[in-house]
């Protein structure tokens, strides 16, 4: 796949000097997506994981949501790029109700020439911080449980949350699609507090709970996870699918 990018893109720059392999949740992204039917990726940035999923299966739809202008400009360009007519980009936030916000992107100041120098993904919602940015845009946020009403999806089997701490605010606007779809939901946690949020949305007899470790997952439970301090990226995974990443489990 090709991408375009530029110098405030961490993203690009990680999968350029250490390889795609050393990024995330590339690999284990890669297997999820020769399963997969639907692909929600939340916060999309210049389009990675959405790009990656068009490239390596025809028949998956993925729908990639950026806010950011800068990033959404990357996003759109790759999508083009890379000649996929089954992702579709939208210059939208989800969130936990339908309006409009004032959007948050982080500036690089040590390109300030460029006309995009935004794509760090540090952007956010301006109704979950109270930290001032100088780049301020109001933006369309809708609930996930509206937007797929209205596009007609009929499943998601995947969802990347990458929202900044706001991740909670996507899933409260997604209680249909939590419980009828049932997908596999991957998301950074900032906190003990807001996995405590995040485990209101699931049961644990229901849903597996995994920490993404070294490239790998460990089985874990919203009980154990009370002393979180820095960031964790963990998967939540409806049971009859954790056979989709058994490989990956330690």
């Amino acid at each position: 796949m090709k991408l375009a990018t530029n110098q405030t893109c961490s993203v690009t720059r990680e999968v350029f000097w250490n390889g795609s392999s050393s990024y995330e949740y590339t690999d284990i992204f890669e297997h999820l997506f020769e399963r997969c039917d639907c692909f929600f990726d939340v916060g999309a940035n210049i389009g990675y994981y959405a790009v990656m999923a068009g490239v390596v299966n025809k028949n998956l739809k993925t729908y990639a949501f950026e806010p950011s202008p800068g990033p959404f400009a990357y996003l759109k360009q790759n999508i083009e790029i890379n000649h996929l007519n089954n992702v579709f980009g939208f210059e939208l936030a989800l969130s936990n109700e339908n309006g409009s916000f004032s959007f948050q992107a982080a500036i690089n100041s040590k390109y300030t020439y460029l006309k995009h120098n935004s794509l760090g993904g540090s952007g956010h919602l301006q109704v979950t911080r109270e930290d001032e940015s100088p780049f301020i845009v109001h933006v369309e946020a809708q609930t996930l449980d509206f937007f797929v009403n209205k596009h007609k999806v009929k499943n998601i089997d995947l969802i990347k949350l990458d929202v900044e701490e706001a991740e909670h605010l996507v899933l409260l606007g997604a209680t249909s699609v939590l419980s009828t779809m049932r997908p596999i939901v991957v998301c950074e946690v900032f906190s003990s507090e807001m996995m405590t949020q995040l485990s209101t949305f699931w049961n644990e007899d229901d849903y597996a709970v995994f920490l993404f470790s070294d490239y790998r997952l460990k089985a874990t439970s919203f009980a154990d996870c009370n002393d979180i301090k820095k960031i964790e990226n963990y998967f939540f995974v409806p049971k009859e699918k954790i056979e989709w990443i058994k490989k990956f489990i330690d």
